[in-house]
């Protein structure tokens, strides 16, 4: 069990000029914008 803090940050969807986007079609691929992210990174949900 872990017994650590936890850091949670609330993350936004964003299009590829930053704006906050929240509808996208089948296969498009999805930006998000958060503390704690590396820039340049694939993350998988």
């Amino acid at each position: 069990m872990y017994e650590g803090e936890i850091n949670v940050y609330p993350v936004i969807s964003i299009d590829s000029t930053s704006a906050e986007h929240n509808e996208y079609l089948l296969g498009e691929n999805v930006s998000a914008k958060a503390e704690g992210l590396s820039p340049n990174m694939n993350y998988t949900i």
